[in-house]
């Protein structure tokens, strides 16, 4: 894979325009102009009563959400692994791809065959089978992606170039965000953890995410981050949980943790998930194994004189436990290095309540604060104290009694439901994305004037009461 190579998504405009000027250019051999004159002449290279370049609407359709439209999801076909060409959705969640059509001069972009026709909104992906396609027929494919997501809240906001890190192994083949990392964590021991990791860096161009770009080590990564982001003095790191791709937490970060500190520069930290469900026990293992790299990827990125001088971290589910780990290794072997931590957020935290809550004031010594969402209607982390025989720290009434120090807050989001699991409401709620923000941007003890949908529960305890203007379809449904 050549991490640095574009992917294949060239629209047919700029295709066909490309082949139309370079046709007109050397159709035929120019004859001499006439000699020049008093008043210039004005050529017309351009005949303008050429036809416009014709094309036909290979597959088009409308992607739902319990019947409803979904707006600005992304939909992909999806060719040997590599996505060959992406669109985005209106308003009445219509989408279409076309192409050049045949006998107009002009060559495919798509071409003709069997492809896989998937949509993404947010961080989740509905596979909508194979479609075949051919030059001038349409095909006509709804996509309906029922529980998978709700409709509460705005649509995603736009990219942003995002910086990558992972010690996933590469995928060679690899052309894209979503398929430039496999699964799978390398067979052979580090011998030092820089040596499994890698560092790159996607741009966006509107709604898109060009390839990944690869740096050669931390130096370059920090390095790159200041050209793109010269006068950033701020990350937000977000590191993804269990069954998760490369691609998703990427475009995830890209996209609403960017969105959460608009002047940071958006990382994205991404462990060897092996994105199947019922691989909960290697996610287990290779979350275990990656903790020291993400540790001391955390201790390089601080000790750059180069790096952002506040580095916020998102961790959701399952990546709270390396999260937790390296804050702790910071607050006990690098205390120099604690006043460069900002707010740290455990979403939905999949990780041993009792462990997690006596690793909170070693927390609170290295972050200027430390919050923590959680639920009750979380059926993914009610599965996984099932599975430990111990409560998650994620679950709402797992040790609510513990002494939170004065910068940690607690706040109860089971007001909000967004898929249907219960496990993703962090970042599916705009809501809940406000609160962030906010928290992000005054700290967690800011007045709660400013967090107007949160309530006092007694000392740094708070719950959910109320969602924002046009974030019901993330309300609660209550399933108990």
């Amino acid at each position: 894979m050549t991490l640095g190579k574009r992917g294949t998504n060239a629209t047919v405009t700029i295709a066909g325009s490309i082949v139309l000027g370079l046709a007109l250019m050397g159709a035929t051999p120019a004859r001499p102009g006439p000699k020049p004159t008093a008043t210039p002449q004005v050529v017309q290279d351009v005949n303008p009563l050429a036809p416009p370049i014709r094309e036909t609407v290979l597959v088009t359709g409308r992607v739902t959400a319990r019947g409803k439209p979904v707006t600005h999801a992304n939909v992909r076909l999806v060719r040997g692994g590599n996505v060959v060409a992406n669109t985005l959705t209106g308003s009445d969640g219509s989408y279409r791809f076309a192409d050049a059509a045949p006998g107009s001069g002009v060559p495919p972009t798509i071409s003709a065959g069997v492809y896989s026709l998937e949509a993404q909104y947010r961080a989740n992906t509905r596979a909508a089978g194979t479609v075949s396609l051919q030059p001038g027929r349409t095909q006509q494919r709804n996509i309906e992606l029922g529980d998978i997501v709700r409709l509460g809240g705005a649509a995603p906001p736009p990219p942003r170039t995002t910086f990558l890190v992972t010690d996933r192994t590469v995928n060679a083949a690899g052309t894209s965000v979503d398929n430039a990392f496999t699964n799978d964590r390398p067979i052979a021991a580090c011998q030092v953890s820089a040596a499994c990791m890698h560092f790159a860096f996607v741009s966006a161009t509107g709604p898109i995410l060009a390839a990944p770009a690869a740096l050669a080590d931390l130096n370059g990564f920090v390095a790159a981050m200041r050209t793109a982001y010269p006068t950033a003095d701020t990350a937000i790191v977000f590191v993804h949980g269990f069954n998760n791709d490369f691609g998703g937490p990427a475009r995830l970060t890209a996209g609403v943790v960017a969105s959460l500190a608009p002047d940071a520069v958006p990382i994205v930290y991404s462990w060897p998930s092996k994105h199947a469900t019922a691989r909960y026990i290697d996610d287990e293992s290779n979350n275990q194994w990656d903790a020291e790299h993400f540790r001391d990827f955390l201790v390089g990125l601080l000790s750059a004189p180069d790096a952002p001088k506040t580095v916020h971290i998102i961790a959701h589910s399952m990546g709270s436990r390396v999260v937790l780990a390296g804050l702790q290794y910071l607050g006990n072997a690098k205390p120099a290095l604690s006043g460069r931590i900002g707010q740290v957020v455990f979403a939905a935290p999949d990780i041993d309540a009792t462990t997690f809550w006596e690793g909170v004031p070693a927390m609170s010594s290295v972050a200027r604060g430390v919050t923590v969402y959680s639920s009750a209607h979380d059926e993914a982390l009610q599965l996984s104290r099932l599975l430990h025989g111990h409560c998650r720290a994620g679950l709402t009434g797992c040790n609510d009694a513990f002494l939170l120090p004065s910068n940690v807050n607690a706040v109860d989001s089971s007001f909000f439901r967004c898929d249907i699991l219960g496990h993703g409401y962090w970042s599916a709620s705009t809501t809940i994305v406000a609160d962030i923000t906010q928290m992000m941007k005054s700290g967690v003890m800011s007045d709660t004037a400013l967090r107007p949908n949160i309530v006092a529960q007694g000392s740094n305890r708070f719950r959910f009461g109320s969602a924002t203007t046009g974030d019901s379809g993330c309300a609660a449904e209550p399933r108990d």
